[in-house]
């Protein structure tokens, strides 16, 4: 461990590497009283080192010249050692007392967690050891002295004489029934309070000069810290105070909150070849979320391939579903859908035919590999694909090019697998333009762009659960014009609303109020194919990155929006503005979303990179986003698809 920006007077750099949950502070109990309750005998129930937990912290600073509103996204790196003790290394992506990347090396010894290294006084000396941030046995309101080193610190003085630094930390235990932090309410909370005391011997002028911080730690069983609390000696009261709170956790035992850096898939899609990997679909039932996408091997070919992640973030199984084959069409896009059963998928093989798989929730793959034809004909030109469950059947639809046009077609795919007739759903103007689709109130819902003349349409058009057309106007056949805001809107997207449905997109204006923010708006539709909204639901006005895409989902946990910027990644710690999501409830009545809020992950490396094509779901009580990282001529793998869960607020 390391003091940085050491000080006589100032104990900052020392409170920074104690900070990992040291507590302190004096006191003794009064005579006769009782004796002190023992939390535990030990601290294992407050430690964990999971090597893939991941905790996220938001920081609270009142001093001057710190920011608030900081992530501190703590992992767990490769293992370290510390006086010869094989040590847990946590790295910290914004330390609490300079904002700045750290690390701690942290072990639970079978009694006591302990935390040790070397604290560099940056001034020619330094202290070595360790000490028991969190001691044991747990007594509450027992203060113990976990540190009292002295070590050389140089000549300060320059008197040619070597000065002395001591470094004395106080712990003191005490217990709440529980404690509330963004990530959710946790009980059974221990809180360790610390006296950190820097004193400083000039040995020539025979002086000493000390400063004391105080450090607090609250610990959450099974989980570890949940808030750390610094009060700077620098600064005075109230200005002084810096802390931090969980805002989510990735552990076995536990998931709340928001989780940075929780990535679901570090490699689906991956593959040598430069060209992009495939445009992710998702779809989830009760407890299982399926994620499929193209991937392209080290000579180009290309297969379709998934993963299923249970409910809770734990790989099931990774499967090709469709077997790599050569051909001239080099389709990206795909579907995927729950039937009730098991889950389907579909995408254009690169000989051009338009195929389906089916996937058991175990990752049992139910059909050949070669997958079974879908459409009747040669689809190699499709341009957009969609589909959506009734819970029974599953609803396919997709434009494909058609005589120098454009031919909106579907159909519906039994359980089996097997495909009915193809239904007609008439032509369109424009390239290649996006589809989504959606089942609520006993219909399908189909949205997309039709480009036009200086604008762009949203349409859309209604089915029966027997893949019925519903025919709005004869003169215009089946796609009904959504009345939108902006003279341009991308990203067509629809889910379930208790209502009927939530129709999506984003807004924005030609030149030259082109520069103004795009906003990403919603209507709701009912079943019947009446507009609710007479102005559109603004989901976000500041929406960044326009044309990287949006992402909608509903479920248990309400009405969820996600979308990505444009930026590439230069920085994996700099990321906050990568994925931005909101939410709203699921309730009758114009939704109302919240504030959005930035999500946090790590890549695998700081290469740079595009994140493009967001897909979204529900699963169980959580919310799921995914995307392609595009990573042109990157080092190997050149894309891959990520996803990351976004964890509603929990009781814990």
């Amino acid at each position: 461990m390391r003091l940085r920006g050491w000080r006589p007077l100032a104990v900052a750099g020392a409170v920074g590497v104690l900070l990992a949950g040291c507590g302190g502070g004096g006191g003794s109990d009064d005579a006769g009283a009782p004796p002190p309750a023992v939390i535990a005998e030990t601290a294992k129930d407050y430690w964990n080192a999971e090597t893939d937990a991941r905790w996220a912290f938001v920081q609270t600073d009142s001093r001057p010249g710190h920011a608030s509103g900081r992530i501190n996204l703590v992992t767990i790196g490769e293992p370290g050692t510390a006086g010869g003790t094989t040590a847990v290394r946590f790295v910290h992506s914004s330390s609490l007392v300079d904002g700045q990347p750290t690390e701690e090396l942290r072990w639970f010894d079978g009694s006591a967690v302990r935390v040790g290294g070397e604290i560099d006084a940056g001034l020619g000396g330094a202290v070595a050891g360790d000490y028991a941030e969190l001691p044991a046995p747990m007594v509450d309101g027992a203060s113990t002295t976990v540190l009292d080193r002295s070590g050389s610190i140089g000549d300060l003085d320059l008197d040619g004489i070597a000065d002395t630094v001591k470094l004395t930390v106080v712990t003191t235990l005490a217990t709440e029934a529980s404690r509330t932090v963004p990530a959710g309410t946790f009980s059974n909370v221990v809180r360790a309070r610390s006296e950190i005391t820097v004193s400083v011997t000039l040995s020539g002028l025979k002086r000493t000069e000390s400063a004391t911080g105080i450090a607090t730690t609250w610990y959450a069983p099974q989980v570890g810290p949940i808030r750390r609390e610094y009060v700077d000696p620098e600064f005075g009261a109230p200005n002084n105070v810096a802390y931090e709170e969980l805002s989510g956790v990735s552990v076995a035992a536990v998931k709340a909150g928001t989780v940075p850096g929780y990535v679901l898939l570090d490699d689906l899609g991956a593959g040598t070849s430069s060209n992009e990997a495939g445009r992710p679909a998702m779809a989830a039932s009760a407890d299982r979320l399926v994620v499929v996408s193209r991937a392209l091997d080290d000579i180009g070919q290309a297969s379709l391939a998934a993963a299923i992640v249970s409910a809770d973030g734990t790989p099931v199984a990774r499967r090709t579903l469709v077997a790599a084959s050569s051909g001239a069409f080099e389709q990206s896009l795909s579907a995927a859908a729950w039937d009730g059963q098991s889950f389907h998928a579909f995408w254009v093989r690169p000989d051009g035919v338009l195929v389906g798989q089916r996937l058991a929730p175990d990752g049992t793959v139910l059909g050949a590999t070669t997958g079974e034809p879908v459409g009747g004909v040669d689809v190699g030109s499709i341009q957009a694909l969609a589909a959506a469950s009734d819970g029974n059947r599953v609803l396919l639809v997709w434009q494909r090019l058609s005589g120098g046009g454009a031919k909106l077609e579907g159909t519906l795919v039994e359980r089996s697998g097997l495909a009915g007739p193809v239904i007609d759903l008439g032509v369109g103007m424009g390239g290649a333009v996006a589809l989504d689709a959606a089942w609520s109130s006993g219909h399908y819902f189909v949205t997309r762009i039709e480009t036009g003349l200086g604008s762009d349409l949203l349409k859309f058009a209604r089915l029966d659960a027997d893949g019925t057309v519903q025919v709005a106007d004869l003169l215009v056949g089946p796609w009904t014009t959504l009345p939108t805001e902006g003279s341009h809107r991308t990203d067509p997207r629809v889910v379930a609303h208790p209502d009927g449905f939530l129709v999506g997109y984003t807004a924005w204006n030609a030149p030259p109020a082109s520069w103004e923010p795009s906003r990403l708006m919603g209507k709701r539709v009912d079943a019947a194919g009446v507009v609710l909204d007479a102005e559109g639901v603004l989901i976000d006005g500041l929406l960044t990155g326009r044309g990287s895409g949006v992402a909608l989902a509903s479920g248990a946990s309400g009405l969820f929006a996600g979308w990505l910027t444009a930026e590439r990644i230069h920085d994996p710690l700099a990321t906050a503005d990568l994925v931005r999501a909101v939410r709203a409830p699921a309730v009758a009545g114009a939704p109302v979303f919240g504030a959005a809020t930035s999500l946090w992950y790590t890549g695998a490396d700081a290469s740079s990179a595009a994140a493009v094509w967001p897909v979204a779901t529900a699963v169980a009580n959580r919310s799921v986003i995914g995307w392609l990282e595009d990573r042109e001529n990157a080092a190997t793998p050149s894309d891959r698809v990520r996803g990351t869960f976004v964890f509603p607020p929990a009781a814990r």
